[in-house]
């Protein structure tokens, strides 16, 4: 299932839920080159690079097993959802497993707002995709600031003056 995260009683829900992550990926070539994945406090539970994006890194056989394991029965949030889906699938099927999500939730409106709107609601902006784990700590900072209470600006005092 999909759904798009837009409303602040659907964000502060995600929010409390301990089962929320938020994933981010970064394609390489046709494949995956680099995966991050956030629980709800912004901790870090995975990130690393995937050979042979990076020749230091483990290789992708190494990776899916702690992902796959992370992701299983969990809310995923993705600025991307449609790039990260599609890249997982692709990897599943390279290495012939399978991988249950429980729910999947598109951050990606949140990126989309007006830029006059979301500086009223201090929506910070989804960077481009290319550095996974600073675009899973900027999707994460947008789902909070939809969280968050609007802001409130208390109306104009009005001075009357009493003319003698």
């Amino acid at each position: 299932m999909t759904r798009n995260v837009s409303c602040p009683t659907t964000a502060r829900a995600l929010l409390a839920d301990d089962r929320l992550v938020i994933l981010a990926t970064e394609p390489r070539g046709r494949g995956l080159g680099a995966v991050a994945l956030l629980d709800r406090h912004g901790h870090v539970l995975l990130h690393t690079r995937i050979r042979p994006a990076c020749p230091d890194a483990p290789p992708l056989a190494g990776v899916w097993p702690p992902l796959a394991a992370l992701l299983t029965g969990r809310i995923v949030g993705s600025a991307h959802l449609a790039r990260d889906r599609r890249l997982l699938r692709q990897t599943a099927r390279r290495l012939g497993a399978t991988l249950l999500y429980s729910d999947w939730r598109s951050l990606a409106e949140l990126a989309c707002r007006a830029p006059a709107q979301a500086h009223r609601e201090r929506i910070p902006p989804i960077p481009v995709p290319h550095a996974a784990l600073a675009e899973a700590h900027a999707a994460l900072d947008a789902l909070r600031a939809v969280a968050a209470p609007p802001l409130t600006v208390p109306p104009p005092r009005h001075v009357f003056w009493r003319y003698l």
